[in-house]
């Protein structure tokens, strides 16, 4: 199976941001989308999971963040995550901290749960 990589920065622009009139984001749903989204803090914590319907978060400097997703055979996605003290990645949406201490392909089990995914 071919390997999708989605930035959420189009899935976010579009389907929660809508779009003005003249073709660009619309400021006031930005902004919603924004005060909806939960703390990178409270969402990215090894052995919980992953919210119905996550798409980003709020990191600690108050931006929207984003993260890659692959989409998997099964219609399953495995999310990736960049956290100030390391990385995360979800299976099933179960969240798990990477023990890769440069990159989260340094994960073995990331890049185990990552070829299962697309095969």
């Amino acid at each position: 199976m071919k390997r999708t990589l989605i930035v959420t920065v189009a899935a976010l622009a579009l389907s929660a941001c809508g779009g003005s009139d003249d073709g660009g984001v619309n400021e006031d749903d930005l902004a919603e989308a924004i005060s909806n989204a939960p703390d990178c803090s409270a969402v990215w914590v090894e052995g919980k999971t992953l919210p119905d319907g996550y798409e980003a978060c709020i990191g600690e400097d108050g931006s929207l963040t984003l993260h890659s997703v692959y989409e998997c055979g099964d219609g399953s996605d495995i999310f990736t995550y960049e956290a100030p003290d390391g990385y995360f990645w979800s299976e099933k949406n179960k969240i798990i901290k990477a023990d890769a201490t440069e990159e989260v392909w340094d994960d073995q089990r990331f890049v185990a749960a990552q070829e299962a995914c697309t095969s």
